[in-house]
């Protein structure tokens, strides 16, 4: 759901479907951190997983139950509105194809992503409806650094044709620190939603 913009469609049905019979819903394997994040903007609040807890014997389930605390960035979550559902899809768009993008370079892909920094997933939608979300300035932001990903990928592609892939693997982590910084303008723009209609 973090990386797949399809898996995120159907979970996010499925809470929907849920939430319309009147269920309550329990989301199974929570491995992360930020699958709980997700969770909690698509306004599922329970959950099971390796990030909440690995199993434990029964005995020791009361003293665990009376100590857990939650994770701090779940504290204080709360459900995104549907206005800023495109925002959400956009960052998983731009996930993906850094994921892609990093299995071609690893030798776990066939073929590299679109590495047109206007034609991918994210390009196209910045560019219909980045007006639509982000004030200027943190539009000319998120375009510059958007650029500086398709240029740091355009070098590390270069580094894989010439056989230097421990270079390439090396430099992975910036690929990462973009793409980080990226998502934390998008959920700027989120949490401003918040606060006033579009």
């Amino acid at each position: 759901m973090l990386e797949n913009s399809d898996d995120l469609s159907i979970l996010n049905s499925v809470i929907n479907l849920g939430s319309a019979f009147r269920r309550q819903i329990i989301a199974e394997g929570v491995e992360t951190v930020d699958h709980g994040i997700m969770l909690l903007h698509l306004g599922c609040e329970l959950g099971q997983g390796y990030c909440i807890s690995r199993p434990i014997p029964a005995n020791e389930l009361f003293g665990w139950a009376s100590n857990w605390q939650s994770d701090p960035a779940w504290i204080g979550r709360a459900p995104l509105h549907r206005d800023s559902y495109p925002l959400l899809y956009a960052g998983i768009e731009h996930r993906t194809w850094i994921v892609t993008l990093e299995n071609f370079l690893k030798g776990e892909g066939e073929v590299p992503p679109t590495m047109n920094h206007d034609k991918c997933h994210f390009g196209n939608w910045l560019h219909t409806n980045g007006e639509t979300y982000f004030s200027m300035s943190n539009l000319v932001n998120i375009r510059s650094i958007h650029e500086q990903v398709h240029i740091l990928a355009k070098e590390l592609l270069g580094l894989k044709k010439d056989g230097r892939i421990e270079e390439v693997i090396t430099r992975i982590n910036e690929l990462h620190n973009l793409r980080d910084y990226l998502l934390e303008l998008i959920n700027g723009a989120e949490s401003s939603l918040r606060h006033r209609d579009i």
